[in-house]
């Protein structure tokens, strides 16, 4: 199996996305592409404002009360940045 990955980082460092091709050994030609999102354990959780704090918490506890997980994550990211993870992920398809 052959595996290529590239990623792209928050500019305030909270976060990673990444993009992985798995091409598989098989003579099928089988490929799968995963988008994963990782938190950064230490920055993922400062706060540099307090009504982001408290708008955080309200979203949390919203899904909570509603029984759902808390699963929306945002990243920022500059447009160089960016244009080179679209770039690197147009030739994962190629």
């Amino acid at each position: 199996m052959e595996t290529k990955v590239t990623n792209i980082r928050c500019t305030c460092g909270c976060g990673i996305l990444e993009l992985e091709k798995c091409e598989y050994d098989i003579d099928d030609g089988e490929v799968d592409f995963i988008l994963s999102y990782f938190i950064r354990a230490f920055y993922g959780k400062q706060r540099d404002r307090l009504f982001r704090t408290i708008k955080e918490r309200i979203k949390q506890m919203w899904s909570i009360a509603t029984g759902k997980e808390y699963s929306l994550y945002e990243l920022y990211v500059d447009k160089e940045e960016l244009s080179e993870f679209v770039e690197k992920a147009k030739s994962f398809i190629e």
